[in-house]
């Protein structure tokens, strides 16, 4: 085989992984460059094939790449320089095996001892190893960071990780001697081949939607024949590119010139596109190969012959483009297609600092455990203290926390390489910059209560308890600094490094508490036991015996203790216990959700990942909260039972007390008509008098009586209720809980028995959870008409989890919301005269929008964790793989090709990629309703359809991480009902980037997407102090309105003061400035200081936009208080316009029937009228065209409008607009009720108004169009 049949031909194996699969037929290995080489194995088990599978290129494999190329173009097999060549002087080496040889020929002689040698530059290019299968893997060694002139200045620097044996090869088959001196011709082909150049461009790094669609990077390569030429490095090769940089034309153009190709190598590139260099290439080649094969004749008595032709090219490494499997022909080509990338970063030029920067990048080397620890130990006993010793920590964590995203990157990209490489790709760990960095594993788990599929959500566990119990601030209870990164589809763990921790050696006794041996036995320090009982079982845990130790937290979490002294807890995965309703019933569970029966739902709980799922604190919290509500419950209700008993027996005595006077008054009436009674009148009036005045006594005596014993009830209530709450706080504060049951784990013989009582006290939070929690909620929901339905997921991801629920009850809450009347969108409702047909028997329902945003949580989850199954493959062009993935969200069906060709060509945009990279729609929906069903056991209602489609994506998009390119999608165009036809409408190139999705230890909370300076906590308890401060000043102002002024003054100074902290911590831009900001606004807003309000709320507009985004549901809110703000100013047509931006907002991120949208329409309508506008007009198709929750809520707005019809003169529209409302209220509430009497005199005085028109009319005073027309606008 030939030097230039092999150069694209050739694979390096360290850059391929085997994959074994069953076949029927027998085993085969399949190579590069080969047939299938079959073999046999004696009684084989199964039957295999395996694949090699490339691994993309990436930035660490890249340079690897460039170092390889460029060694091997020069040390491209050559001569000796001409001068020696004509001095007839062998070189240094052949001096050495001249004595070699003298040697052997004196037998025994004694040489003298060779003087030392001097430095050879290609010395570094034999220490590793004399043969090329023996080389390591590329990163088995670290790859020495060239200068930046090396880049930009030398044309070969020629730095390596590893070596090549060239110079060896070189002076065997070439040695220094005239008669065999090469022609001049096959010299200038070499030194033109070695002058080829190979730098990085400054049009690095990609941007990110070049990067999203497989760029890697840009070379600029030069050579001597065929010029200057732009190579873009993807993820499955290398191709020749538009790029000019030459200082005139400078144009950024990565996309393939016309009839490229995709090429394995940068030499297989350079051979195959530089017309010249090729012919340069293949004369040096076929000259070499033949003077090497009359050397090796010569030679064929030396180790069996000739040696490696090609050694020249072994050192390229090949990558494939990627693919699940391949096929290879015998000269090496690759069966794909190539890669076809398109789009370009808009303004992206060429910067070479800015390249500099990103070649150089790399390690700071920050002390981070021992920096944050300082910051902890800094004085804190003054204010000005704190606030300093808080500023610190969040300069520390915030740099921590962008220090481990490019950590991360750097793992990604291959710059950064595992410290074990040899163990295997799942257990691979990293360290750069003092972070230590490693994937989610559940083999590491000592004790294995977590199973396989709940490693991620365990390691969501760890670090969001590390920063609930890092929030104590507690001197003796640190933490490893960690935050938590997910970037296309993956999640890793970057944690800080504790000093001796990885650095101490086998003998380090480091580990205080806990075991990481499954045989071993468990360590406990006892100060450090007492530590751990003092922190954790003061948060509610429960200390259990379990091999022969109290253990109090998690059963797996571990002590450390570092070289500086200090203790370090980690795996602190679990600060509740595991969900039981999330158990299966055979191994204690609730036995409550495996009943739910459905398509798409499984029949069994047994599932990898609910080994990770626990209670939240919220619901523990909230369990004690009931358990005071019952106990207080229980008294009022014993109260209500004795007070009815008392007020039905003194009606029962009064009422016989008026019986026996009337019966009595009967008798003397008969009497008297018998003429057998008193004469005398007045003695009967006088007798009648004192009756009733007996009478009288006696109910006011009765009266007072009962009066009394209510009193006393009520008093000893009070006293009983005051001992029932205390009794209960004290049970709930005695309520102690174990977070190792249902796991798995043996407790002592001890413990057992309290083992069953802790399993009960989780059965009993998780049947608060789902039998009291969820009802309560929906119950809420629907008793405000809609007014506390979220605008979005995050918003109800915040409302479940501070009423105790996780995110996976949303399908528990969609089933009952369903129960409760909830319902997909009704037609009915067309114009005025249809409202109240959606409410056949109730004024009141569930609101659809509260099924739509918990539909649409449900589907974005669940699609999110499908396209993370898609991006943890190697694809190279990630761009294809998510358009098409986000195209099937947002469309109702899949296109056929003819269906395809048509939109195309009415929309004249030809949508290019291979359909063969693109998901299909069937599958991807698919796969989403199945994961809905195993993770909320519910089955979608909404989905697939096109009605809630943007929410959807845009949820999608938020919690991927993914940006789009801002363009007109077709979303909004009516009665459209789009298909998915491979990227449509949704393209590779509209795939700007892909930001990391982020959770940090410092500042706890979810995932959200990672920004540069946003990241880190804050501890600062004066802050957390003053704001609850303010917040019981500004309820004592609202309470007791006596006191009012003061309380605000107070609550202001403190709330100005916690702000300006906030400022000084982390700037005006953050996060943390929103809560004060908020407080102020309504302290304002109560002080009646409306300007100020208005330009408080204004800063935190700006904040909000800046911090959270346009369409964030906080940034919706201001938005709505602005608009409120200034209508209470006058300002009408401001005010409208805030509105419609929160409208807007609103539409994207909960769908058509979100009720915020619809009351602020409403308000629109109003605002509109005040400024002379058909408001009536507006807000009578919010009514009509939108559901609503609550039924009265329409009523109301209806009869807005007609007051506006009549203030217009439109007399009729009014008493149309108010005989409705008369008509629904009288069904729902009575004709006897005073809200229909109400609407019965309001109609009657637009009829009055009406005949007063009418009148006017026809005495000639009025036109007939009144004024109707004259005031829209």
């Amino acid at each position: 085989m030939g030097l230039l049949s092999s150069i694209d031909g050739f694979a390096d194996f360290s850059s391929f992984r085997f994959e074994a699969q069953e076949t029927p037929s027998n085993p085969k290995i399949l190579l590069p460059n080969s047939t299938p080489i079959s073999f046999s194995i004696p009684n084989p088990p199964s039957l295999l094939t395996l694949k090699m599978v490339p691994t993309p290129y990436n930035e660490g494999r890249l340079r690897e790449q460039v170092d390889r190329t460029r060694l091997i173009l020069k040390e491209t097999p050559r001569f000796r320089d001409v001068g020696q060549q004509q001095g007839g002087e062998d070189g240094d080496e052949g001096k050495e095996e001249k004595e070699e040889k003298e040697g052997e020929k004196d037998g025994e002689k004694e040489k003298p001892p060779k003087p030392p040698t001097p430095p050879n530059p290609s010395a570094n290019l034999t220490a590793s190893t004399r043969r090329f299968k023996s080389l390591p893997t590329p990163l088995s060694h670290p790859v020495t960071t060239p200068s930046i002139k090396s880049f930009y200045s030398s044309p070969n620097p020629c730095f390596l990780p590893y070596a090549l044996d060239l110079s060896k090869h070189n002076k065997k088959h070439f040695p220094a001697h005239p008669s065999t001196s090469p022609h001049l011709s096959l010299k200038s082909d070499l030194l033109s081949i070695a002058s080829t150049t190979i730098s990085y461009s400054s049009y690095n790094p990609p941007p990110s939607n070049r990067a999203i669609q497989g760029d890697v990077a840009y070379l600029d390569v030069t050579t001597k024949s065929d010029g200057r030429f732009g190579v873009t490095c993807c993820k499955g090769g290398f191709y020749l590119n538009g790029n000019k940089e030459d200082g005139v034309d400078d144009r950024f153009s990565p996309e393939m010139r016309d009839g490229g190709k995709v090429y394995g190598t940068i030499l297989g590139l350079l051979v195959g596109e530089g017309v010249r260099f090729r012919k340069v290439w293949k004369r040096a080649v076929d000259e070499s190969i033949r003077i090497e094969s009359k050397n090796s004749r010569a030679d064929s008595s030396d180790k069996g012959g000739m040696d490696s032709c090609d050694i020249a090219v072994k050192g390229v490494v090949q990558c494939f483009p990627p693919k699940a499997s391949f096929t290879i022909d015998g000269d090496g080509n690759v069966g794909v297609e190539p890669f076809q990338p398109e789009g370009v970063g808009e303004g992206h030029g060429k910067d070479k600092t800015r390249a500099e920067n990103w070649v150089m990048k790399g390690a700071t080397g920050n002390e981070w455990n021992e920096e944050i620890s300082l910051c902890r130990n800094m004085p804190a006993t003054t204010p000005e203290e704190r606030l300093a010793r808080a500023r610190q920590i969040y300069v520390v964590t915030q740099g921590f926390h962008d220090a481990g995203v490019s950590c991360v990157q750097g793992v990604i990209n291959g710059t950064i390489p595992p410290v074990n490489e040899h163990d295997v790709r799942s257990r691979w760990v990293y360290v750069s910059d003092n972070i230590f960095v490693s994937t989610p594993n559940v083999e590491d788990d000592t004790y294995h209560v977590v199973r396989k599929g709940g490693e991620d959500k365990n390691t969501g566990n760890d670090v969001g308890n590390v920063a609930i119990v890092g929030k104590k601030d507690l001197d003796d209870v640190r933490f490893f600094m960690q935050v938590m990164v997910e970037i296309e589809g993956k999640r890793y763990l970057c944690q800080s490094i504790a000093p001796g921790i990885l650095t101490g050696g086998d003998n380090q006794d480091y580990l205080e508490y806990g075991k990481v041996e499954k045989d071993g036995d468990f360590k406990s320090d006892p100060e450090v036991q007492a530590i751990v009982a003092r922190t954790f079982g003061g948060m509610g845990m429960v200390g259990r015996w379990i091999g022969g130790v109290e253990i109090y937290g998690p059963v797996e979490m571990k002590g450390l203790k570092g070289h500086d002294g200090r203790r370090y807890f980690l795996e602190v995965t679990r600060l509740t216990p595991r969900d039981a309703n999330w158990v299966p019933k055979e191994e204690g569970g609730t036995g409550k959700l495996e009943s739910i029966k459905g398509k798409d739902v499984p029949t069994s709980l047994d599932d990898g990942e609910w080994t990770a799922m626990v209670l939240r604190r919220e619901l523990v919290e909230a369990y004690k909260e009931h358990l005071v509500n019952e106990a207080r419950e229980k008294v009022v209700t014993d109260v209500k039972a004795k007070i009815k008993q008392v007020n039905e027996d003194f009606e029962k005595e009064i009422a016989a007390k008026v019986k026996t006077y009337k019966e009595t008054e009967e008798k003397l009436k008969e009497k008297e008509c018998a003429g057998e009674g008193e004469k005398d009148e007045e003695a009967i009036k006088k007798k009648k008098e004192e009756r009733e005045n007996e009478l009288t006594n006696f109910a006011k005596s009765k009266q007072t009586e009962s009066h009394k014993v209510r009193e006393d009830i009520i008093k000893a209530a009070d006293a009983k209720e005051k001992e029932a709450v205390e009794e209960a706080r004290k049970k709930g504060s005695e309520l102690k809980y174990n977070v190792n049951v249902f796991l798995g784990v043996e407790p002592d013989e001890k413990s057992k028995e309290d083992w069953k009582e802790d399993e009960e006290v989780a059965r009993k939070l998780a049947v608060f959870a789902i039998d009291y929690v969820v009802p309560k909620l929906t119950e809420a929901i629907r008793a405000r008409g809609g007014l506390g339905v979220p605008g979005d997921g995050e918003e109800l991801t915040d409302m479940i989890h501070n009423h105790g629920l996780n995110c996976r009850y949303l399908g528990a809450l969609a089933r009952k919301a369903i129960e409760m009347g909830a319902e997909k969108p009704s037609n009915q409702v067309k114009g005025v005269d249809d409202i109240g047909k959606d409410y056949p028997t109730t004024s009141v329902k569930v609101p659809g929008a509260w099924l739509d945003i918990l539909e649409i949580e449900m589907a974005a989850r669940a699609a999110k964790k499908v396209l993370n199954g898609y991006l943890k493959s190697d694809v190279g062009n990630k761009a294809t793989l998510i358009a098409s993935f986000l195209s099937a969200l947002v469309t109702v069906g899949q296109e056929t090709v003819g269906e395809t060709d048509t939109r195309e060509e009415h929309d004249g945009v030809l949508y290019e990629g291979s359909t063969e990279d693109g998901l299909q729609w069937a599958d991807v929906w698919d796969k989403i309703r199945c994961e809905v069903g195993r993770r909320f056991r519910y089955n979608l209602t909404m989905f697939p359809g096109d009605r809630l489609c943007v929410p959807l994506l845009r949820r999608v998009l938020i919690r991927s991480g993914i940006t789009l390119t801002a363009r007109s999608y077709g979303f909004d165009e009516p009665g459209k009902a789009m298909k998915h036809g491979t990227f449509h409408p949704i393209r590779p190139s509209d795939i700007l980037k892909i930001t990391p999705m982020v959770k940090d230890s410092q500042e706890g909370g979810g995932m959200r997407a990672w920004r540069r300076g946003q990241g880190g906590g804050i501890l600062w308890k004066d802050g957390e102090d003053g704001i609850r401060s303010a917040v019981a000043n500004i309820q004592m102002a609202t309470s007791k309105p006596e006191v009012g002024r003061a309380s605000l003054g107070n609550a202001y100074t403190t709330l100005l003061t916690t702000l300006q902290g906030y400022i000084d911590i982390a700037g005006i831009n953050s996060r943390f400035v929103l809560s004060p900001l908020s407080h102020i606004n309504t302290l304002l807003s109560l002080a009646g200081e409306t300007p100020a309000a208005l330009q408080n709320m204004a800063k935190y507009l700006s904040v909000s936009c800046a911090v959270l985004g346009r369409d964030h549901y906080k940034t919706r809110m201001a938005c709505q208080a602005v608009a409120q703000l200034t209508a209470d100013e006058g300002v009408h047509d401001y005010a409208a316009a805030f509105l419609a931006t929160a409208i807007g907002a609103g539409y994207m991120s909960g769908g058509d029937r979100n009720e915020d949208n619809t009351r602020d329409i409403v308000k629109i309508g109003g605002l509109v009228h005040a400024m002379n506008g058909d408001g009536f007009g507006i807000i009578e198709g919010a009514v009509s065209g939108r559901e609503w929750g609550g039924m009265f809520d329409r009523l109301d707005a209806l009869r807005s409008a007609g007051k506006m019809r009549a203030e217009r003169g439109d007399a009729e529209g009014a008493i149309r607009n108010e005989g409705r409302v008369g008509e629904e209220m009288k069904r729902f509430l009575g004709p006897a009720h005073t809200e229909v009497a109400n609407s019965v005199e309001i109609t009657k005085g637009y009829k009055r108004t009406l005949i007063e028109k009418n009148v006017r009319i026809a005495k000639g005073e009025e036109n007939g169009a009144g004024e109707e027309g004259d005031g829209k606008k």
